[in-house]
């Protein structure tokens, strides 16, 4: 196999339903290759089906080393402009590395860093799924469900399989989809762990023709955009407390057996083996994996939502305020990928709906509402008091009055 191509994992090359994948693993569990697969490494085999969606399971060339030449100055450039404007270092200060990849690539480098919080998701909604043998002790027989003989043994089978290779699916799946369509590496605002900035220049160079944006503008902009979301995470509690939020949120699914049978009532899916099948294919996003949100999930949201309304409204002012006399047609550039941002359709924004990351157009605007608020009622240097102390994270209801935060944050400075 060429160097350059993504390996075939032997699924379904249509991505247009991410969660079609899933039809695809159970027909292959049902198939005489059960056995193999079923011994894969979980880490592994979300790897290959991660770089298997973001491809759309066809070769991908690598961005040429021209494209990866001409990103170094940029990064240069964003590096200084948003130290001096923030005064947040970058890496601890160390030379800001760009890495311009294909879709494959990609997601193939992201995994170690999304892999942890959607596996802590899948793996809070295993524990309401039932034991595979008492499962099998309360099933009714194969002739009373119509089922051919041995079937129930193969659906027990691929379900006491299913649970070790769940995390692998749904993170290869998401990680995947977040390939096929993002441009970096913060479309999401989540700390990562890698100091290397990822950007998709395929898909950047897609936007920009779409758009009909200037390329070299563009790749300055995401340059900006990027550093702009690493030097914020780079201070450490900033970046504990939005992915302790996160753990916290993944970790609290409630798997609803009951809402999931009424979803299948509703679907018409009845108890033969084409129909169980074709589950992957059918339902709905929300309902693969029996989730529900829970009462500590909707606790803890206003101040997940909350503190990324702050950091969204934070990157938005200092691209402005770098942006306007650094990249050409800014202006134009920030229109289209801001409207993209908050235009995504509903299955694009499964994703972040699953992670408690709620990206609308009312976020953005109570995070620039905030922003603007501390300006007016103090200055621009209290945005800096943001991120100097733990104990000045602003709480929601802080968010949605300034002068609030700036009365309670100037008496914890005396």
């Amino acid at each position: 196999m060429d160097k350059n191509e993504t390996p075939d994992d032997g699924f379904s090359e249509d991505p247009s339903d991410p969660f079609e994948q899933l039809s695809d693993f159970f027909k292959v569990m049902g198939s005489s290759e059960f056995s193999g697969i079923s011994k894969i490494n979980p880490s592994d085999y979300a790897r290959q089906l991660a770089m298997s969606i973001a491809s759309e399971g066809k070769p991908e060339t690598n961005v040429d080393p021209i494209v990866r030449m001409e990103y170094e100055p940029l990064a240069r450039v964003a590096q200084l402009q948003v130290e001096n404007h923030t005064g947040l270092l970058i890496n601890h200060g160390r030379p800001l590395v760009i890495e311009p990849l294909n879709r494959s690539l990609w997601a193939e480098k992201s995994i170690s860093s999304l892999e942890p919080l959607l596996s802590q998701m899948t793996d809070s909604l295993q524990e309401g799924m039932p034991d595979p043998e008492i499962l099998k002790e309360n099933l009714p027989s194969e002739d009373l469900l119509g089922l051919p003989e041995g079937a129930m043994e193969a659906f027990i089978e691929i379900f006491s399989a299913l649970a070790p290779q769940m995390s692998s699916i749904t993170t290869g799946t998401m990680v995947g989809r977040l390939a096929a369509r993002n441009l970096g590496s913060y479309d999401l605002p989540i700390p990562r762990s890698e100091e290397n900035l990822l950007l998709i220049d395929p898909n950047i160079v897609g936007f920009g023709k779409d758009w009909t944006l200037p390329i070299e503008g563009l790749r300055l902009w995401m340059c900006l955009h990027e550093s702009l979301h690493q030097a914020l995470f780079g201070v450490p509690h900033i970046s504990e407390a939005i992915r302790e939020l996160l753990t916290r949120h993944a970790s609290s699914f409630e798997s609803d057996s009951a809402a999931l049978e009424q979803q299948l009532n509703e679907m018409g899916v009845s108890p033969n083996i084409e129909d169980l099948l074709s589950i992957g294919e059918n339902l709905d996003p929300s309902f693969i994996l029996g989730a529900v949100r829970s009462a500590d999930q909707e606790e803890l949201l206003p101040y997940l939502e909350a503190l990324i309304a702050v950091v969204i409204g934070y990157v938005d002012y200092f691209m402005d305020e770098i942006g306007t006399g650094l990249v050409p047609n800014y202006s134009m550039i920030t229109e289209a990928l801001r409207r993209r941002r908050v235009e995504t359709s509903e299955s694009d924004r499964f994703v972040e709906k699953v992670l408690g990351l709620n990206l609308t157009q009312e976020q953005v605007d109570r995070g620039a509402a905030f922003v603007s608020g501390v300006i007016q009622w103090g200055g621009a240097n209290d945005l800096s008091r943001l991120w100097e102390d733990k104990r000045f994270l602003p709480t929601p209801n802080e968010v949605e009055n300034s002068r609030l935060w700036l009365a309670r944050t100037e008496l914890l400075d005396t």
